[in-house]
């Protein structure tokens, strides 16, 4: 059997460094410390190392082959193909795993973070991924709707997909939005002279502009567009 470093090294023989650290966020540096000494690292990380590869989890960590499968309970290619945490589809199994990151996309007036980790792993096919939701599977994260400013769109405790690539808006629609510490989940409509006017579902928050050049704007950033809410809803 393998060790932990000598797997890595295959990792990073057959994706590349540049590739590996890329798509996980961990910098060349430390996925090489990784391949030569084995040192330990957190399980976020090797959550992102076995989701970039596109590994078994269980075969990063230990060497062995968990036996995970996957299931599909859709009769169509249509419907979104149910999931199983923490699944380990092999490269050629057709699926993706999307990450699921620790943040709540407030519905409301913003919820605070400091940190984005990745909890979990969702196993969806890739083909429904990009024929579906028109995104590449890399750029999709999921995150949790939190509040009530999206009601009858978004409701709370819904999981989102978030296409990060859409990062700027170029067409009306709802993204989640950073604004200082704060992360929502708001419909934002282009209007003349490249404002931007967020707004909500609901009536009792009120909508409010972002201007280009004025200081407000520079705290304002899109992490992306919502596609789709998991459970069977396109956006």
């Amino acid at each position: 059997m393998t060790t932990f470093n000598e797997r890595i090294a295959q990792l990073l023989e057959l994706h590349g460094s540049d590739v590996l650290a890329e798509k996980t966020g961990i910098s060349r540096t430390q996925l090489y410390r990784l391949k030569d000494d084995g040192r330990e690292t957190t399980r976020p990380n090797l959550l992102k190392i076995a989701a970039a590869a596109e590994v078994d989890l269980t075969w990063l960590i230990t060497g062995e082959n968990s036996g995970s499968t996957i299931t599909i309970k859709a009769t169509s290619e249509t419907k979104e193909p149910s999931y199983t945490h923490e699944a380990n589809p092999s490269p050629s199994s057709g699926y993706s795993l999307i990450p699921v990151l620790n943040v709540e996309a407030a519905a409301g007036n913003g919820s605070v973070v400091s940190t984005e980790e990745v909890t979990d792993l969702y196993a969806y096919k890739r083909a429904w991924l990009r024929d579906e939701l028109g995104a590449d599977p890399n750029d999709l994260r999921i995150i949790k709707v939190r509040g009530d400013s999206m009601l009858g769109t978004l409701n709370p405790g819904e999981l989102i997909f978030v296409d990060t690539r859409e990062n700027t808006v170029s067409e009306d629609g709802v993204y989640v939005l950073r604004m200082d510490d704060g992360v929502m989940v708001k419909h934002v409509q282009r209007m003349p002279g490249r404002v931007l006017r967020v707004s909500s579902k609901n009536p009792i928050y009120e909508p409010f502009d972002i201007r280009p050049g004025e200081p407000a704007s520079n705290d304002v950033s899109v992490i992306g567009r919502v596609v789709y809410v998991v459970g069977g809803r396109k956006i």
